[in-house]
């Protein structure tokens, strides 16, 4: 009988332990309380009404595709180390050899952070970047691609990138506007 990893949560790292798993002869089941993974650095641009939620959802199932990859809806409820054991919320219990259990952080494969660095969109071909750890600083043009590429390149599946290439590129042609928000009356003295 084949190992049994359980994994705590969908997000990046889950998702990234479980497909780094796959075929290792290993039963992974992946356990989170929503069956979609969200990428939620363009989150704004969905409550912004740029982008369609559907473009930064993926359903957890298609990101496990292999026959020893498993994914569970569910929270935990109850961590039993002992037993080697966890209960879920609907009462299920599941039992595992190797758990990973720290949100955020693979298990078995080793994890180790790195800053990406920061990026910001200005205006139309306008964006900064620095990237600490080359000594990059820059803006512009080029800056602008970085973005769009990054962006795109981090998003999950083909479809998904294009739907947000062509919500992004519509916008663009159309000169979208930015959201305008008002967060108080005009004062009757401002021109």
């Amino acid at each position: 009988m084949a190992e049994r990893v359980l994994i705590l949560g969908g997000g990046f790292a889950g998702n990234a332990a479980a497909r780094a798993l796959r075929g290792q002869g290993l039963e992974v089941t992946l356990i989170d309380q929503r069956n979609y993974h969200l990428f939620q650095p363009l989150l704004y641009q969905v409550a912004a009404g740029d982008l369609q939620a559907e473009a930064i959802a993926t359903p957890q199932r298609r990101l496990l595709r292999g026959a020893d990859l498993h994914f569970r809806l569910g929270r935990v409820a109850r961590l039993n180390l002992p037993q080697r054991s966890i209960l879920l919320d609907d009462g299920d219990i599941l039992s595992y050899d190797y758990l990973s259990q720290r949100r955020g952080r693979p298990l078995p494969p080793p994890f180790a952070y790195r800053d990406p660095g920061s990026m910001a969109v200005l205006g139309r071909f306008d964006a900064v970047c620095e990237i600490e750890r080359w000594h990059l600083h820059w803006h512009g043009w080029s800056a602008w691609l970085l973005w769009l590429g990054l962006h795109l390149y981090r998003i999950i599946g083909t479809r998904n990138r294009l739907l947000t290439l062509l919500d992004w590129g519509t916008d663009y042609l159309r000169h979208g506007a930015a959201v305008e928000i008002i967060l108080s009356p005009p004062n009757s003295s401002d021109p």
